[in-house]
């Protein structure tokens, strides 16, 4: 018989404050750069200047304070920018990266096969993983993503792969959804998707 005192929550209480304190810390690391992403967001997107916190619900009115903009610059200059990601970076219809071997680095006492099957398998690698892009939503996900935030210097996806029999799904992760820790050394350590939902 089970022993029914030896009940254990999930998840741990330490970890949800370990997580609690993390995504404290990243909440504030983002309170540092908040007026600059709004006044970036204010010239490309007005409307999603208004509130990029996820520490409360978003609101959809705009601050009676906010001041109309009288020019449509930096949003067309936010579209061009986008577009031009997006031939350079990521064209359509190509495989835009491709992982290969590099054979400077390879000792000579590695036989020709080898490196040959290693090039075959980075080849299937490859093609393994555009397939699963092109079926996925990357490319209109992507369109939607880099107008304006590549312009503004941060995006976010959430991909996602919930069922083996559906293909892969991508996100874009909102500024008032993402909040991230950058480490000491400039790389992002912690991630988190803040989102309210009704209930």
């Amino acid at each position: 018989m089970a022993d029914t005192k030896a009940v254990s929550s999930f998840p741990a209480k330490s970890f949800a404050e370990d997580a609690l304190s993390r995504l404290a810390d990243a909440r504030s690391q983002k309170s540092d750069a908040r007026k600059d992403i709004q006044e970036a967001l204010f010239f490309t997107r007005p409307r999603l200047s208004y509130n990029i916190d996820s520490s409360n619900r978003h609101t959809k009115r705009r601050q009676d304070e906010d001041e109309d903009l009288a020019t449509g610059i930096g949003s067309e200059v936010s579209e061009d920018f986008a577009t031009e990601v997006v031939s350079a970076f990521f064209p359509e219809g190509t495989d835009w990266v491709s992982t290969t071997i590099d054979k400077s680095s390879i000792s000579d006492d590695v036989e020709e096969s080898a490196i040959t099957g290693a090039e075959n398998d980075a080849k299937e690698r490859n093609d393994s993983i555009f397939a699963s892009i092109r079926a996925s939503n990357f490319e209109s996900e992507l369109g939607t993503s880099l107008d304006p935030h590549a312009s503004v210097g941060t995006i976010a996806w959430w991909i996602d792969k919930p069922y083996n029999t559906r293909p892969t799904n991508v996100q874009h992760v909102p500024y008032r959804e993402l909040e991230f820790n950058i480490e000491a050394d400039g790389s992002v350590g912690d991630r988190f998707r803040v989102r309210w939902v009704l209930g």
